[in-house]
């Protein structure tokens, strides 16, 4: 996220958001995921409890650093300006809406260790997934409507799409996520 373009509300947002993410994550690494507490969470980020709920829906949020979602006008306004197809238009709107919510400091790496040291957060990724399907849907929906393709299946494929560029460490750039799509496109027409 570039901090510089941000304005000073969303500049606010990204260094909160970021405090509480550290300080679950220095907490649950040195205490554990059961012995750390909301409130002891947002003590040591300096914060209050219900600042805490403001960006993240739970411990393990903050803990992955995957803060409440939002959906950018910007990324709307790409959406519905782009010529890419509409498989493609949905991936790239998904991740800016992930790329907004992500706190500094949390990685994929990161979160593969989380995984890991406490499987249970895996969950949360998969459920935050589908906020995200959620949040833009009317978006994707005005746009699949119209052309009479189903919105519950363009957003399923697109988490297809990013499921598996994550799965694999495939990088997401427009390269990379045209590849997999024809892909996906080739696998499909033999079913």
């Amino acid at each position: 996220m570039n901090v510089t373009k941000q304005t000073l509300r969303e500049q606010h947002r990204y260094h909160t958001g970021a405090a509480i993410h550290e300080a679950a994550y220095r907490l649950v690494m040195t205490g554990g995921l059961a012995a750390t507490s909301i409130d002891a969470i947002a003590r040591e980020a300096g914060t209050s409890r219900r600042t805490l709920f403001n960006y993240y829906a739970s411990k393990e949020h903050a803990l992955l650093g995957l803060m409440n979602p939002t959906l950018p006008d910007s990324a709307a306004a790409a959406f519905t300006a782009s010529t890419e197809s509409l498989l493609l238009r949905c991936v790239h709107l998904i991740l800016s809406v992930y790329d907004t919510s992500v706190a500094a400091g949390s990685s994929k790496e990161r979160r593969r260790q989380l995984f890991t040291a406490y499987p249970e957060t895996h969950a949360k990724i998969e459920a935050y997934m589908g906020e995200l399907e959620q949040l833009v849907e009317p978006i994707v929906s005005s746009a699949y409507d119209a052309r009479g393709a189903s919105t519950t299946l363009a957003l399923q494929a697109a988490g297809v799409v990013l499921r598996y560029c994550n799965k694999t460490n495939v990088p997401m750039t427009d390269t990379s996520l045209k590849q997999v799509i024809e892909t996906l496109h080739t696998i499909t027409k033999g079913i």
